[in-house]
């Protein structure tokens, strides 16, 4: 009789510890989605300057052209432009990182919870065989 009621004990702070974990979890996933928008709204900022250098890139060498401009100023359009697609191209990979973390963490999120699900309905502290161990496993062929 003991046992099975240390047992019991031992099931209450099992689940608990799956909650906490699934809390964690639930938290990272609000991180994560915090840091796409932040990605997003820094990639939409440079984008607007991106745009402004090319056309004035392109403004710069028509003047060029007609030589109403100093070749020191077609330059210095350029080197804007090529600063700011670098920054463009630097917003886009923090954008896809943060993609790349929010899927990740919603995938332990839901296993977490499959294995709390598990835990309940068996009492036991494993997986069960078809939750898959990466994101993109699919589990038995």
């Amino acid at each position: 009789m003991e046992a099975a009621k240390a047992a019991i004990v031992n099931n209450r702070r099992q689940g608990s510890l799956q909650d906490s974990r699934i809390e964690r979890a639930a938290a990272g996933i609000d991180q994560a989605n915090a840091q796409i928008a932040a990605a997003q709204a820094g990639k939409e900022a440079v984008q607007a300057d991106v745009l402004r250098t090319q056309e004035e890139r392109t403004r710069q060498e028509a003047l060029l052209n007609t030589h109403s401009t100093t070749q020191q100023k077609v330059e210095t359009a350029i080197a804007d432009e090529r600063r700011l697609a670098a920054q463009a191209a630097s917003r886009e990979a923090d954008l896809t990182q943060a993609r790349t973390s929010s899927t990740v963490m919603n995938w332990r999120s839901k296993r977490k919870s499959a294995a709390k699900v598990f835990w309940n309905r068996k009492g036991c502290s494993f997986l069960p065989t078809f939750m898959p161990s990466r994101p993109d496993s699919r589990g038995p062929r």
